[in-house]
């Protein structure tokens, strides 16, 4: 498969990716674009799906539109042409693939090698919308009562902070991963883990580009943002542009909203 990528989105890309397991960042392109055909001709149909929504919001991007992800989403395919090639997709700058790595899933196993969000990309996501969650669990107040002790109730259900220094988590570093406590979907890896000297867990990034929710704290000037597990809406805490490189993010999380396991 031939990729063309113009010098800025190869500057881009090359900045998000820092793992070292791609010699460019057309190599990650189309790493990226590999697994989502190589899987089964449904995987084939998705790809054909993405090309044409990215098409889509590339030209809209390039008219000085704005791109609703929820809207985009739900609109329908162009009717195809009567004949003739297809015509090539437009020419992609940095904030398009600021777009198409945010808010385009890839299989959760390969995301966290493929994608890397930065402050930008979390300030887009808080202010346009956030990419699908693979699932949702919705429950009663009453039910979430029922499941949770009162501090875990308190953070997680009704955005509480524990106090700082609270918890043995920050001073975990071994292999493993952490859930949402309320859902047990993963939000991170421990190697995303640091030592920030706050008295909360703290992680570089998370597991999946659709594992966390961000939303505004206050007015959008302020760019305080709040992380929300995207499968069930539970508070976990701010995420903060004052992280270690390369992504110089640090996500303040509270240990009470987290479930911590062995790597298997």
């Amino acid at each position: 498969m031939n990729v063309s990528l113009t010098p800025k989105l190869e500057r881009f890309v090359s900045t998000k990716v820092e793992s070292g397991r791609y010699n460019s960042a057309s190599e990650v392109v189309r790493e990226a674009l590999r697994l989502l055909e190589e899987n089964d001709a449904a995987r084939a149909a998705q790809l054909a799906q993405f090309n044409d929504e990215l098409g889509r919001r590339l030209a809209a991007l390039d008219r000085g539109e704005s791109v609703d992800p929820a809207a985009a989403r739900q609109r329908p395919a162009p009717a195809p042409a009567a004949r003739g090639p297809s015509p090539r997709p437009p020419r992609a700058d940095a904030r398009s693939a600021a777009l198409f790595l945010s808010l385009f899933t890839v299989p959760e196993s390969s995301v966290r090698y493929i994608i890397m969000l930065n402050w930008p990309d979390v300030l887009n996501l808080a202010k346009t919308g956030n990419p699908a969650p693979d699932r949702k669990v919705i429950k009663t107040d009453a039910e979430w009562r029922q499941q949770l002790g009162p501090e875990e109730y308190r953070v997680t259900r009704q955005a509480g902070t524990e106090r700082p220094f609270s918890s043995q988590m920050c001073g975990l570093f071994e292999p493993g991963i952490y859930s949402c406590l309320c859902c047990e979907t993963v939000l991170f890896d421990a190697s995303e883990k640091f030592e920030s000297g706050t008295g909360w867990p703290s992680f570089t990034q998370p597991v999946a580009v659709n594992a966390i929710a961000y939303r505004f704290d206050g007015p959008a000037f302020l760019k305080r943002v709040e992380t929300i597990c995207n499968t069930c809406d539970a508070h976990l805490g701010p995420v903060f542009p004052d992280g270690p490189p390369p992504s110089g993010l640090r996500y303040c999380m509270n240990a009470v909203a987290l479930k911590k396991a062995s790597a298997s």
